[in-house]
Formats: C-alpha cells, sequence, structure tokens
C-alpha cells in the first residue's frame, strides 16, 4: 500500500488552530461568533435568498440586520457570557465585501478586542494565483442567426466590446466610480478600483478559443458536460471570424 504526505498550508495554521469549525482541538474550547452587518450583494443568484429568519438558529441565517456599532456591542456581551470566542465572523445576510459595513465592523472590534480573529482570510484569487492568473476570461457572445444573418451587426457589437475593454483597461479608476454612481455594482468605488486593477482588460480571440476548449475538456472530466460532446469540434463550431475585426 502506497503512503502519501499530506501537505499542510501553513498560511491557514492560525486560523485552523482557533476556529471551532476548522479544527478537532478547537471544536470543544473555542466559540465564534457571526455578525449580520452586510445588507447588499453585487449578483442575484437565484437560489439565494437574502431574507431575515428569525425562527432558525445556525450559522448564515440572521434574524435582524445589525449596525457596525451594534455589532461591535454584540461581541462585548457574547465575550461576557462566553469567554472562550476566538473568532469574530460575518453572517452576511448579503455580500460580505459589496460594502464597507463588514469592514467596519472589524475595525471597531479589533480596536476594542484586538486578541480576535477578526480580518480577511484570502483562500484563494483567481485574478493572481496559478493556475487560473494568466488563463483567458471572459468572452461575451452573440446568437448563431445574428452572426449569420445579420454579420455587420455582429462585427459591430465585437468592436464595441474590444474598444470598451481596451478603454477600461487604462481608465481602471474612472471605471470604477462609472460603475458604483450608476450602481452597476456595490461597494465603494475606490475598493472596486482595486479589484479591477488585478484583472487584464485585453481582448484575444485566440486566447478565447483555447479557453473555451481547455474548459470544455475539464466540465466534461467532472460531468458537466455530456460525455459524448465532441470538445475539439464545439469550439471550432462556436467562434466565427467576420470582416473588418481585429485578431490576436
Amino acid at each position: 500500500m502506497a503512503c502519501f504526505e499530506a501537505k499542510v498550508d501553513t498560511r491557514f495554521e492560525k486560523i485552523s488552530n482557533l476556529h471551532p469549525c476548522f479544527s478537532g482541538g478547537a471544536n470543544m474550547s473555542r466559540g465564534r461568533v457571526h455578525l449580520p452587518v452586510s445588507p447588499a450583494c453585487n449578483i442575484q443568484c437565484r437560489f439565494c435568498k437574502r431574507i431575515f429568519n428569525k425562527s432558525e438558529q445556525r450559522p448564515g441565517v440572521a434574524g435582524r440586520l445589525l449596525t457596525p456599532e451594534q455589532a461591535a456591542q454584540l461581541v462585548d456581551k457574547a465575550l461576557t457570557l462566553c469567554p472562550e470566542i476566538t473568532v469574530v465572523g460575518i453572517a452576511g445576510p448579503g455580500d460580505t465585501l459589496a460594502t464597507t459595513h463588514a469592514l467596519e465592523t472589524f475595525r471597531l472590534v479589533h480596536r476594542r478586542h484586538p486578541e480576535l480573529e477578526n480580518n480577511f482570510t484570502v483562500i484563494f484569487d483567481s485574478a493572481i494565483d496559478e493556475p487560473y492568473k494568466d488563463q483567458y476570461c471572459c468572452s461575451a457572445y452573440v446568437r448563431e442567426n445574428i452572426a449569420r444573418e445579420y454579420p455587420e451587426i455582429a462585427a459591430k457589437y465585437t468592436r464595441a466590446m474590444q474598444k470598451a475593454s481596451a478603454w477600461v483597461q487604462e481608465n481602471k479608476d474612472e471605471t470604477a466610480r462609472i460603475q458604483v454612481e450608476n450602481k452597476w455594482v456595490a461597494g465603494d468605488a475606490k475598493i472596486n478600483a482595486e479589484v479591477l486593477k488585478t484583472f487584464n482588460y485585453i481582448p484575444s480571440y485566440s486566447q478565447a478559443y483555447d479557453m473555451f476548449g481547455l474548459l470544455a475538456e475539464q466540465l466534461q472530466k467532472v460531468g458537466m458536460l455530456e460525455a459524448d460532446v465532441d470538445t475539439k469540434a464545439l469550439p471550432q463550431n462556436s467562434f466565427v471570424k467576420l470582416d473588418n475585426i481585429p485578431y490576436q
């Protein structure tokens, strides 16, 4: 029988030892509190219900929304009742970073209780971590009948997308400001700009083509794409070159 040595990611060793959900030792001796302070979300997932529920008692379910000040006061009371609490988390009910409420809550809690673990831990970032940081994402498409019957419209749309992408690449601070002011995304313009700066917005037909085929193969391996789909022919049948479009 072959034995393999497990590799432990030391980046998360501290939080693992303190968090009762992640440690076999801490789950009997440590506590954590979840604070519902984040009301908004950047997306509208159909399966997600960001509602208040006063009958269920479990992590992630909020009975009401708290302000950062109320959340900090709640931590004071929680520590009085249960001094074993070592971790403070955010329980939604929306996206934690869609507003500044969570960051302000952490600032207030840390000011009062610097011994608690209450900051953000980045587990994975597809914009800067291997193997995805250099892979192409994302693509915009038109319907097959539009490309076939109205190629000049499809070409005009493609040129517009390419010009917009090039503008965003050179003006990410301004892009973030426009997004927030028009309420196309939630949150703070400065934070959104920092996120935009981790991405490359240079459009590429060839990279999109290659990535389309690679993703098809990966999706087929995990069962999300039918086994009888020809992943080699799929990108060939899905991409078309139009006149007066720069390709690279």
